[in-house]
C-alpha cells in the first residue's frame, strides 16, 4: 500500500506558516521608468515587453 510519514501533514502546515510569516516582511515595488518603458509584444496574445519589480525585505 501507500506509505507516508505520520508527521507529513504537520510538516506541510509548518512550511505554509513559515512562508506566510516571511511574506509579511517582503515589499514589492515598481522597477522604475527605465525598466517599465512600455510597449507590447504582438503575438497570439498581447503582453508587455518588460516588467520590472523591486523586492525588498524589511
Amino acid at each position: 500500500g501507500h506509505r507516508q510519514c505520520m508527521g507529513q501533514d504537520l510538516a506541510r502546515l509548518e512550511l505554509k506558516l513559515i512562508c506566510a510569516r516571511l511574506m509579511q516582511f517582503v515589499s514589492f515595488g515598481d522597477g522604475g521608468n527605465e525598466v517599465n518603458s512600455g510597449g507590447y509584444d504582438v503575438t497570439n496574445v498581447n503582453k508587455p515587453k518588460k516588467i520590472g519589480v523591486t523586492v525588498r525585505f524589511d
